[in-house]
């Protein structure tokens, strides 16, 4: 009689469901959506008939589309779900002042508590203060709100996982009736990574003889090199210079050609000042070419060491150890001498 009275509101809900639509494109197609999931509905193809209710739902949001969600979903098996839609029908039953579909939407959510499965995860308090410390389910996290209570599911495999920066993951793999399935899980203290160290040697790669052992790869940057190369830059530095100095000069003296050009053409008693200015550029000049001098010298002196230890400053080969053995044969001895170069 119960499930009469159930499936005789149930149709009235949904009958009613077709008023209080909003705009007229979206509402045609909510319609339309609405009377194929109602058609799918009746032929019992659930699946197919809540995927079309959820989908007029979302072109024109109205509380009797939800009690038909709802419905459909709770014949399908899903009664979490179900829960949900009849709670979200209610709320919005109740803006739309609906009060008949309010009571019934939040009667049947009520009716539905106590078919419901449940998982809950109880999280150690050691591991609530872990830094970075997640709990996902089936891809999806549970929010710490979550830890610990009763977390109501429509049923299915559901795979559980718990990670934290710095230890190892734990897993675990559970399936949940669609209904009356309450499901507890201990999630455990988790282990610290410990990282592996590597194998020591062991006995015969430390005795493996001189002539087994792998050569020594030749590195380039040899301490000669290293100086060699130093030095070659110090004489492009050197060089710069030596051209800085040397256009100085080249100027200074041009300077004083000017200055003795105008001495010869300016009167007598005004020589003086252009001859003490034409002997302060000479000196100028003496001073940038002597300065050119020195730094081109030094930068010569510098680039051809460098060169030079760049060239031959490479890792010496080890030369072998010349080699002597005498042997004595009836009448006669053979000395021998090898030696490798």
């Amino acid at each position: 009689m119960r499930q009469v009275r159930f499936l005789a509101v149930a149709s009235f809900l949904i009958g009613c469901s077709v008023l209080g639509r909003a705009s007229a494109d979206e509402a045609e197609v909510a319609e339309q959506l609405f009377r194929d999931g109602h058609a799918l509905l009746k032929e019992q193809r659930y699946s197919e008939a809540c995927a079309k209710l959820s989908e007029s739902q979302q072109h024109d949001p109205a509380s009797g589309t939800l009690l038909a969600l709802a419905y459909c979903q709770e014949l399908g098996g899903l009664f979490a779900s179900a829960q949900g839609s009849y709670l979200a029908a209610a709320e919005l039953a109740r803006a739309e002042a609906q009060d008949e579909r309010q009571r019934a939407a939040s009667q049947r959510a009520l009716e539905l508590t106590a078919r419901l499965s449940t998982l809950t995860l109880r999280v150690p308090k050691a591991l609530w203060q872990l830094p970075g410390l997640r709990i996902t389910n089936n891809g999806l996290e549970l929010a710490r709100a979550w830890w610990g209570r009763p977390v109501a599911n429509d049923g299915g495999d559901f795979a559980i996982l718990v990670t934290a920066p710095g230890y190892e993951p734990w897993s675990t793999h559970l399936n949940l009736r669609a209904e009356r399935d309450q499901r507890v899980i201990d999630i455990p203290i988790l282990s610290e990574v410990v990282s592996v160290a590597a194998p020591p040697l062991g006995p015969r790669a430390a005795e493996l003889p001189q002539s087994a052992q792998p050569a020594t790869e030749a590195h380039y940057w040899t301490t000669a090199r290293t100086v060699g190369w130093s030095a070659v830059g110090v004489a492009a530095l050197s060089g710069a210079a030596a051209l800085y100095y040397a256009s100085s000069a080249a100027s200074a003296q041009s300077d004083v050609e000017s200055l003795l050009r105008a001495q010869q053409a300016a009167p007598p008693d005004a020589r003086a000042s252009w001859d003490a200015a034409g002997h302060s550029r000479d000196a100028d000049g003496h001073h940038a070419a002597a300065m050119a001098q020195g730094f081109g010298v030094a930068s010569g002196v510098l680039l051809l060491g460098g060169v030079a230890l760049v060239i031959f400053g490479g890792e010496k080969k080890a030369r072998e150890t010349p080699s002597v053995s005498l042997d004595f044969a009836p009448g006669e001895a053979r000395f021998g001498y090898a030696r490798a170069f």
